[in-house]
């Protein structure tokens, strides 16, 4: 099992990034990769609802929203802390299809029983592999609003509100059913059941050019 920490797998997508696999062509890998493997493990699935933080994780989360959209999933994006500040997940941002409802976090409450049913999955993008600390309020209410969701949560890359080196879980840190790991396992993913399954995915980096 490959497991590197949170700076090698920074100094691994810099290097790709300069072998011409850019950070975008990253973040359409790690999308497409995550929403053809909800397709797989929720093959019924007809509705998304999808927790979006302002950084990379959430332009990953951007990126199948985009595609569930286009094929005919009703989706939802629900922004946790505003629109993206990064250029990659702000274009993903941009490029969604009209179909594509969003709210932000203040605006839901009670309303996102009205978004359910039996064939939802619930997709947790707010904070990548960076996350350190403790959640700041609108990622707390955000968390602790997916994990009262009787749905299937899948976590791009880690849950939101581990730190991927230690495995340590805030209090409120979300509790995946899935989480898709992107190109190598890190620390938390062994170190914690909070993770769910596992699901080890290729987002184009070429090993042999690194």
């Amino acid at each position: 099992m490959n497991i590197v920490t949170v700076s090698e797998m920074k100094e691994i997508e810099r290097l790709a990034n300069e072998s011409l696999l850019s950070y975008y062509c990253m973040m359409e890998n790690a999308g497409n990769r995550s929403y053809e493997l909800i397709i797989s493990e929720y093959p019924e699935t007809n509705s998304l609802i999808i927790f979006c933080g302002k950084g990379n994780n959430g332009g990953d989360g951007l990126v199948v929203a985009r595609l569930a959209a286009n094929d005919h999933k009703k989706v939802h994006i629900i922004l946790v802390e505003g629109i993206p500040v990064t250029e990659d997940a702000l274009t993903n941002y941009n490029k969604l299809p009209d179909s594509v409802e969003i709210s932000h976090i203040n605006e839901i409450d009670e309303k996102i029983i009205d978004m359910i049913s039996d064939k939802t999955v619930i997709v947790d993008a707010l904070y990548g592999t960076g996350f350190h600390g403790e959640l700041r309020e609108e990622g707390k209410k955000a968390c602790n609003i997916i994990n009262s969701i009787n749905c299937p949560i899948i976590s791009l890359d880690i849950p939101s509100g581990i730190n991927a080196d230690t495995g340590f879980p805030c209090q409120d840190a979300v509790k995946a059913t899935i989480t898709v790991v992107f190109h190598a396992y890190k620390n938390a993913h062994i170190k914690t059941q909070i993770c769910g399954q596992c699901k080890l995915v290729d987002i184009g980096i070429d090993k042999n050019k690194i």
